[in-house]
Formats: C-alpha cells, structure tokens, sequence
C-alpha cells in the first residue's frame, strides 16, 4: 500500500485551497485514480471501435479524423502538390480513401507546406495497415516523452519519484493523449520534441534544443514559444540551431517539389491561415477543444464579430509576450527564473496564437511544476491536480454552454505563477531555500511516500 507522510510543512508553501486540495492528492488516490480514468476510457474507446461500422464508430463520429487527413495530404503532396491547400480535393480525396463510409465534410490540411513531405512516406501503406504504423510510432513517441519527463522531474531541484507505472498511467491518463491517440493526431511526437527541448535547455544543451525546436516549427506554436524563449535568454546558439533545423525542413519540401512550387505553396499557406480564424464560428468544428482566448471569445459573439475578437487576442497576445520578455529579464540570474520561463513558455502558444486545441494541451501538467518554485511542493501538486482534472472536464462543460472554455486553465496558470514570483524574488527565495530551510525530497515509491528535508545539504550548510 501506498502511504503518504508529510513530516513537516514547507516554509513556504501555500496555504488555503492548494494545500487542501494537496491534502486530499494521497499516494494511493494517485495511484488508483489516474488508473480508473484510463480504464473507463479504454473501455469506451473498445466498445466505440468494437461497434464500429467502416470508419465510423458505435456513436456515428468519424474514427481517426486527423489520421485519415494525414493520410490523403501525404498522397495529396505525393501526386499534386499545387492542389495541397484546395479543400475540395482534399474533402474529395479522403472519401474515396473511407469509402463507402458517408464523409460530410473535412478538417483541412492546415499545417505549414513543409509538414507534408513528412507525411509522404505513410502512403507506402494502405490506409488501415499506415493507421496502424502511425499508432505504434506514437506510442513509441509517448513512452519516449514519459521516460524524459520521469528524468526530469527526479532531479534537483525538484526529486519528485515515483514508480514508473503510477507516473506512466497519470501520462497516458491524460485527455490531450487519450484523444490525441483516439484522433490519430501527431500530439506525441511534439510532446516528446516539447520535453526533450525543456530538459536540454535545464542541461544547457543549446545546440540540442534549439535542433529541436527547429523541428517542432511542424506545430509552429509550440516552435515560436520556444524562439520567445531563447531570444528572451538571449541564447544565440540555440537560434542558429533551430535556424539551421527549420532551413532543414524546408530544403526537404524544396527537394521535392521545387523553389517556385514551394514559393506558390507558401503563398496559398498564407492565404489558408487568414480563413481558418473563421473555423470557431463554422457549425461542423469540434471550437469546445480549443484552448486560445481567441476561442474563448468566439462563443460569446456572432462572427460579424470576429474582427474585433481577433484583435482583442491580438492585444492580449502582446501583452502576454511583453510580460514574458520583462519577467524573463528580471530573473535572468536565478534558477528558478529559467524554471518560470520555461513554464511560461509552455503556456505561450496558448496565449498568442488563435488556434490551439487539446491534444497539445499536455504540456500544461509540466508547466504547473515549472512556474512553482521548488521550496512549495504541495503547491506544484495541486496546480497539477488542477490542470489534470480541468482537462478531463472542460470540453464537456464547452460542448455543453457551447462556450469554448479551455483558455481559462493557461490563463490562470498564467495569474498562478505571477503571484508566487510576486511573492518573494526569485534570487531572494533561492538564497533563503539553501541557506536557512531544508531542501525538500519527495518520494513515492510502492510501500511508501515522503516529503521530507534533505538533511545531508542541511547539516553541510551548517
């Protein structure tokens, strides 16, 4: 059995509701609860496939939606790449590919030219048995990023340690995996590139993550948060990197198709970009996944409207990467400043793009850890039970008050971390943390789990 022990409160933790929620987040609710949530949804996501007639499933949605877009944008590309942004040869060709399962409309293609190529190699396959390649390299991609989130977190400062299982069913719990997994989205591969930038940045890593990051440009949210992020630290290296990384991508799609193919290619993307802000007031888009104040705002105007929402986001979008820059400069010093930049970046690509949706919302879990300095552990515990539940919840209250709802959790995560920097500066609570209270190690293993002072540091610190 799992036991929690708390030998004494930290110094600084918070109290009120973080505490209490921490308080009812016992070892052996972590264990069961995370279990029980992935069971029944496993069954469900059974009994929906098991049911299924052709590609839709036992309730009538259409299986694997963002898969089978994948799949025909590959065999778009493959045989007439001018035609990769028209809406009609995509809608016409990803029915031929289900047929005779009943397609009414499409998702389209929204992704920069340079993701297709990588697509291209998919139809080696048909479309069932590349369905079946892709799901194994996500999960491969999964079990990759919870073996370096695993890696992360038991190290200074944070030593947070638990058994694999417990961590690995919290990860694969997780509504932006469970679904992402269900849509056939591509949410594994940048989780896996988002954690292995993160743990390459905390290495000092700079050419490695910024590789990286280069890469992530496939999902050019979370690519431009991380550029935010370096330019921020003022991290030139790692901007080479990622330069050098996305000219790589490019020169790919240039191999292929040509310089004036991939010029006209660029030029209908662009084009593509400015409609698809009309997508949340489209009466087919699943808008109660996303997870934008762009979305947020959608559900209270009519799209007359849009415009003006548009530039409110806009605004707040500034606001929100002014902010960042400031606070990045002002804690440039401290290592608790890179770990609430980082997880500040982590919330970026919510807060100033448009069009963001919960399959890319897993990042959030490690924000809510990076944005709580080390010394408030029962804080970083429930700001993660927190964020763990509002995305299991949102999208059901958001289909239910037709509202999008989902901003509201980076936007308070957002609030969250600039009242505890407020609190106390980052180079002051670092110094008082070494100098005069216990670091704090916390374990979970499978008979035991603690919180307790680092005596070795303590007694060598006098």
């Amino acid at each position: 059995m799992i036991q929690a022990k708390l030998v004494r409160p930290g110094a600084y933790d918070e109290p009120g509701r973080a505490s209490s929620l921490a308080t009812l987040l016992t070892p052996r609710r972590l264990r069961t609860y995370p279990r029980i949530v992935l069971i029944v949804i496993a069954i469900v996501v059974a009994i929906n496939v098991a049911g299924s007639t052709g590609w839709r499933g036992a309730g009538g949605q259409l299986l694997f939606h963002d898969f089978i877009i994948f799949y025909g944008t590959g065999m778009l590309f493959h045989a007439a790449p001018q035609s990769l942004y028209d809406f009609h040869e995509q809608l016409s060709l990803q029915r031929s590919l289900i047929a005779p399962t009943p397609m009414d409309g499409t998702g389209p293609f929204s992704h920069p030219p340079y993701v297709a190529p990588l697509f291209e190699p998919l139809i080696a396959f048909p479309l069932l048995p590349a369905l079946i390649v892709w799901t194994v390299l996500s999960c491969a991609a999964l079990a990759g990023a919870v073996m370096l989130a695993q890696r992360l977190l038991r190290k200074q400062p944070w030593q947070i340690v638990m058994p694999t299982t417990t961590f690995a069913a919290i990860a694969l719990s997780l509504a932006p995996v469970l679904f992402g997994l269900y849509s056939g989205q591509m949410h594994s591969f940048v989780l896996l590139g988002t954690l292995a930038v993160i743990v390459f940045a905390l290495e000092d890593k700079p050419w490695h993550a910024g590789a990286i990051a280069g890469l992530l440009a496939v999902k050019p949210q979370v690519a431009l948060a991380f550029l935010i992020f370096f330019l921020a630290r003022r991290n030139v290296r790692a901007c080479v990197a990622a330069a050098i990384a996305f000219a790589g991508l490019n020169a790919l799609l240039v191999s292929r198709v040509g310089v004036e193919t991939t010029l006209s290619l660029y030029s209908t993307y662009l084009q593509t970009t400015r409609a698809l802000v009309m997508l949340p007031f489209d009466a087919g888009f699943p808008r109660y996944l996303l997870l934008t104040p762009y979305g947020l705002m959608s559900g209270f105007v009519a799209p007359e409207r849009q415009g003006t929402i548009l530039l409110v986001a806009n605004v707040l979008a500034a606001a929100a990467v002014l902010w960042f820059l400031i606070d990045a400069w002002r804690f440039r010093s401290s290592e608790e400043g890179t770990h609430l930049a980082l997880g500040r970046t982590l919330l970026l690509p919510s807060l100033v793009t448009p069009y963001l949706m919960l399959y890319d919302a897993a990042p959030l879990m490690l924000s809510a850890v990076l944005i709580t300095p080390p010394a408030l552990p029962r804080v970083a515990l429930a700001l993660g039970g927190t964020v763990y539940i509002g995305l299991l919840i949102y999208p059901v209250i958001s289909a239910a008050v037709a509202v999008p709802l989902g901003a509201v959790l980076p936007l308070a995560l957002w609030v969250v971390s600039t009242r505890l920097a407020r609190r106390q500066t980052m180079s002051g609570l670092a110094s008082h943390a070494s100098e005069k209270s216990p670091t704090w190690v916390s374990h979970v293993t499978a008979d035991h789990s603690v919180i307790e002072p680092d005596t070795d540091r303590l007694n060598s610190t006098g």
